[in-house]
Order: C-alpha cells, then sequence, then structure tokens
C-alpha cells in the first residue's frame, strides 16, 4: 500500500508538540533527521539529545483526513505556510530489508563467516552467523563492530563468560556463543535493540541471557565487549571493571583515534594494554585486568 508523506523544517523546541500532532491525526510513523551539519556523536549514558533544527517527516495512509491534520498545523505554524504544504507519494517498501542490497558476507579466515539466509559460504568455517539486524545497529560493516569481531575470531572463547555491553542487533554475542563462549550476557538500553537479538540468536540457534542495564544480575565475566562510544566507556568503566574478573579481557570500541588516550586514561591503572587496532578513524582496544 503507498503512503503520503508530509515533511516539516522544525526546531528542537517544537518536537514534542509536531510529534504529537501528527501522531494523533494517523501518521503510520514520524522520523527526524539533522537538517544542518550537527552530527550528535557523543551521548552520554541514557540522554537522547536533539539536533537544534530537524527535518521531519510523517508517513500517513492515502485516505487520511488531510484538511483536518492541516488545521491542526496552523496553531503551530504560520497558517499561509501551512496552505502550501503538500503530500509526496510514497511507494511501499519492505524498509527493513534495504541493507540487504548494499550487504556483504563477511569472512575471518576460516573461523567466522557472517551472512544472511540470502548468501550461503563458500568454504567451511568453524561459526557461521546467520543475521537480520532489524531495528538495531549491528551488521559487521562498521570499522568497530569489524573489529570487534576480529578479536574474537582470534581468541580461543570455549567456555569463557562474556558480557556484551551495548548488544545491539546482538552480533558479537552471537559470535562469541558460536565460538565456544558458556554464557553471553547481552545488555541494551533500547528494548528494540534486545528484541532484535533474541530474534537473531533464535535463528542460530543460540541462548542468550538478554537484559536492560538496570535489570543485569550481578556477574563477573571472563570477557567484557562494549562497541558504544568514547563518552559512555568512559562513565561506565567502573562498572565494567567490576564486571570483569581478575585477568579477564576487556575488548571496547567505538572510539575515535583521538580519543584512543582520554578512554585508556578511564581504566588506569586497572587495564594492562595489550592490543590496540585500528581501521579507518576508529579504534578497537584490548587489555588485561589487573
Amino acid at each position: 500500500m503507498p503512503y503520503l508523506k508530509l515533511t516539516l523544517p522544525i526546531n528542537e523546541t517544537q518536537f514534542e508538540a509536531f510529534e504529537a500532532v501528527l501522531s494523533s491525526s494517523g501518521a503510520v510513523s514520524v522520523t527526524m533527521e539533522d537538517a544542518g551539519d550537527a552530527p550528535i556523536l557523543e551521548p552520554g549514558v541514557d540522554e537522547t539529545p536533539l539536533w537544534h533544527e530537524l527535518t521531519l517527516s510523517a508517513l500517513f495512509n492515502p485516505n487520511f483526513n488531510q484538511k483536518k491534520l492541516r488545521n491542526k498545523l496552523k496553531k503551530l505554524l504560520d497558517p499561509v505556510l501551512v496552505d502550501t504544504l503538500t503530500f509526496e507519494a510514497i511507494a511501499d517498501e519492505a524498509w527493513e530489508l534495504k541493507w540487504l542490497e548494499h550487504f556483504t558476507p563477511i569472512c575471518f579466515d576460516n573461523v567466522l563467516w557472517i551472512g544472511t539466509e540470502q548468501h550461503q559460504p563458500d568454504q567451511e568455517y568453524q561459526a557461521l552467523i546467520y543475521l537480520e539486524p532489524g531495528l538495531a545497529f549491528g551488521t559487521g560493516t562498521h570499522p568497530s563492530t569489524y573489529m570487534c569481531l576480529e578479536w574474537l575470531a582470534q581468541h580461543d572463547l570455549r567456555n569463557q563468560t562474556v558480557i556484551d555491553y551495548g548488544c545491539g542487533s546482538g552480533i558479537l554475542a552471537i559470535a562469541a556463543a558460536k565460538l565456544g563462549a558458556k554464557t553471553v550476557w547481552c545488555v541494551d538500553n533500547d528494548p528494540q535493540a534486545l528484541t532484535a537479538t533474541l530474534g537473531n540468536a533464535q535463528k542460530n540457534n543460540i541462548r542468550l541471557n538478554t537484559y536492560l542495564p538496570e535489570a543485569l544480575p550481578k556477574v563477573e565475566a571472563d570477557i567484557v565487549l562494549a562497541n558504544i562510544l568514547a563518552n559512555p566507556l568512559t562513565t561506565l568503566a567502573p562498572l565494567f571493571l567490576k564486571s570483569l574478573k581478575p585477568k579477564g579481557h576487556l575488548v571496547i570500541a567505538g572510539i575515535l583515534a583521538s580519543q584512543e588516550q582520554f578512554v585508556k586514561d578511564a581504566y588506569a591503572p586497572d587495564i594492562s594494554w595489550q592490543d590496540t587496532r585500528y581501521k579507518e578513524e576508529w579504534v578497537r582496544l584490548s587489555g588485561v585486568k589487573a
């Protein structure tokens, strides 16, 4: 079924009011994009900041009441401007599958293969992962994710206990389990990420433990993985150190090269850094707890 798309330029102070109007008028989805050039690269833990200038888009079924929506918007915008608003016809697509057009399988020697059910491995691998990221981040193609997968493929994970903090699609957790980890704890503050993780785990016949951060039991792991961003990595350093066994491995990524020392300092003197990997402008750090 086709949709009608309305696009509005607004600022961050207007977002909640416009979202409420669009949703109450029958929008099947409301999305926002940066209307300027102000990327938010480092939100704090549990923060969801907005850009200052936004482009707000809403999709409606083709038979919705346009006149009623225009009347509501006139209370928020210049009525003359509202009268000029137009709706663009959008064909219905399987948006959640669009990423497949640009995705190719990822292979790590003969150890780890990551693809989808639409791809078939061209040789034997120790661990095969079939992935559909859905609404969560994580296909393995981003340099940070790639470098974490690379670390997992290069280490013996048999009988290890692993925490994947910021699990996203579950790609790192599933890789750890496929490579022999005994127990894998998956943590994310986005319920949709936990849903994606569980779906991908089921697809791969893997059992994972998924938790929101506040519900995670007190556990000590042999390996703590965290592919997030530099600021959350520093904020969460005390928690990660507490969750890691002595001689346990810490593997963290989502760090820009310019932030490397800043992140390392947050874990001093508890972590002895052993391996630093660079890919494009990103860094993966790994070390052992004293």
